[in-house]
């Protein structure tokens, strides 16, 4: 799939608001991050949202929260493209900020 920023400001401390388009059957890396917090919403779809050691199902309005240095993954297991709500805060919000497993 693909990503598109919709906004972000990054001084002091910043944010970025992406919306992820998740192709069916796909997924992001298991990854992790030093210096933002993220969450997600589910916009359109189904996803499995890992945390950690949690397992959770998303479905259209819900939502989840991925606080520093959390592994997490998501994951369309479905056959329609999933979107997905990401904002990120902390204090250097960057894709050099992503640890991948």
């Amino acid at each position: 799939g693909y990503y598109a920023v919709l906004k972000k400001y990054n001084q002091p401390d910043g944010y970025k608001l992406k919306a992820l388009f998740m192709n069916p059957s796909s997924a992001i890396s298991l990854q992790s991050h030093n210096f933002r917090v993220e969450h997600f919403i589910v916009i359109k779809g189904i996803v499995k949202v890992i945390i950690n050691e949690s397992i959770l199902i998303l479905k259209e309005g819900e939502y989840a929260f991925v606080p520093i240095n959390a592994k997490h993954q998501i994951i369309n297991q479905t056959h329609e493209v999933a979107v997905v709500g990401e904002l990120q805060v902390g204090s250097a919000i960057s894709e050099e900020d992503i640890i991948r497993y």
